[in-house]
């Protein structure tokens, strides 16, 4: 199954919190867009909203869809699913007997986590635990946006991996180069130090279980993305460093992108910022994602 994970950072208020979430599960009912599953939608509100969005999820039934387990092959010409092309998509899909349900899930995640893992003294943090009581499956920790506004170190972020893991909540790791770590041809080895210092409190079976998010620090909110082989060559390094884990993408992601970076097999979701704001946008997003071919 495929995440798109959307972090709506520090946005929204209750009443668009909730119209946000609606319109996105509004759109794939009843069953109208051929071939739509294999999945895995998470919103990651502010702390504030995760009970709402909790209670929405936890109200909502999960989706389901019959429809061809053979999807349809998603041209690389830069083109997008969306209601326009949709008939022909779905024209594509009558032609097999083969079928089987396939599931649109809703999940709930975080966008940060205090590293302290008990409860205690801590004024204004949020720990593993709590995070779990309100039904959170993920958390980011270590985004570009706090390794530099707070500084976050890599200590601190690999506390918080661990404090994440014994709470059975599945860490997001955030990790990715700057313009000049890519301009100078350091940035493979500047992500590797990176990862390797957010993760080097956690044992070795433990590494499996987390999830890796490049999102390149000049590519964030700027329109501008990496070349596929650019992102590809990432992706292969960190997965040949650590076997088992998943793979992301994320840095101005949106609609107009998305079926080029869906068609890199090795990267197994995408991160979504901007873009996730908007239910239209980002419900083209979680199409073009679900006709990825593995």
């Amino acid at each position: 199954m495929r995440l798109v994970v959307a972090n709506w950072k520090m946005n929204c208020d209750k009443a668009s919190a909730s119209r946000l979430v609606s319109a996105v599960m509004e759109a794939f009912t009843g069953n109208i867009t051929c071939g739509i599953g294999g999945v895995e939608v998470v919103f990651c509100p502010p702390y504030v909203y995760l009970g709402t969005v909790s209670a929405m999820i936890n109200n909502s039934s999960s989706y389901q869809s019959s429809f061809p387990s053979i999807h349809p092959p998603l041209p690389y010409d830069n083109s997008v699913v969306t209601i326009e092309n949709l008939d022909s998509i779905e024209a594509a899909c009558n032609i097999t007997n083969h079928s089987s349900e396939l599931s649109l899930k809703f999940t709930l995640g975080a966008q940060d986590v205090s590293e302290y893992c008990e409860y205690g003294p801590h004024t204004g943090q949020v720990n593993s635990r709590m995070l779990f009581d309100l039904g959170c499956k993920y958390s980011i920790v270590g985004h570009s946006e706090c390794r530099i506004a707070k500084p976050e170190s890599n200590l601190s972020i690999s506390k918080k991996v661990c404090s994440l893991l014994k709470s059975k909540v599945t860490p997001i790791i955030c990790v990715g180069e700057s313009t000049q770590q890519r301009n100078s041809g350091t940035y493979i080895h500047d992500i590797l130090d990176q990862l390797h210092g957010s993760i080097h409190l956690l044992d070795t079976e433990s590494i499996s279980d987390m999830i890796i998010a490049y999102e390149p620090l000049w590519s964030i909110g700027s329109g501008n993305i990496p070349t596929l082989s650019d992102i590809n060559e990432v992706a292969t390094v960190i997965k040949n460093h650590y076997t088992g884990i998943k793979f992301l993408y994320g840095g101005s992601v949106n609609s107009s992108n998305i079926s080029m970076l869906s068609s890199i097999h090795s990267i197994d979701g995408i991160l979504v910022g901007n873009a996730s704001l908007d239910a239209h946008e980002f419900t083209k997003i979680i199409r073009a994602v679900s006709y990825k071919e593995k």
